[in-house]
């Protein structure tokens, strides 16, 4: 990142804290459930939850969506739905522009599904 990149975030981190809402989201790795150092159980019982968390940086306060496998997958329509909650949320506490940042992961976060939401 250079320098005046990292100036113009800054800047809308400054702006964030007046009328942005300013916010990062990510998909934390898979947990298994449950957990076990046995080698029969650690093999046979898994069930993998999945976090998806985002995190409002002025406010310091951050929303967490959990799922295991048997309800959905870990593709862009949960994330999508998941960012979709998060911004309705914001919007009924007043905001009316937003800044979302996320990591490179063109699965989940860069991808036609995040775009048209």
């Amino acid at each position: 990142m250079g320098e005046e990149e990292k100036n113009l975030v800054l800047q809308q981190h400054r702006d964030g804290k007046k009328d942005i809402c300013m916010a990062c989201y990510d998909l934390q790795k898979v947990l298994q459930c449950p957990r076990s150092q046995v080698g029969t159980f650690y093999y046979k019982n898994k069930l993998s939850l999945y976090n998806s968390t985002i995190f409002t940086v002025a406010l310091l306060w951050g929303l967490c969506c959990v799922w295991n496998q048997t309800e959905a997958k870990r593709g862009s329509n949960e994330i999508a739905t998941n960012v979709f909650v998060y911004i309705k949320r914001m919007a009924r506490e007043g905001y009316k522009r937003m800044s979302l940042y996320s990591d490179n992961c063109s699965g989940q976060n860069k991808n036609r599904d995040i775009f048209c939401m």
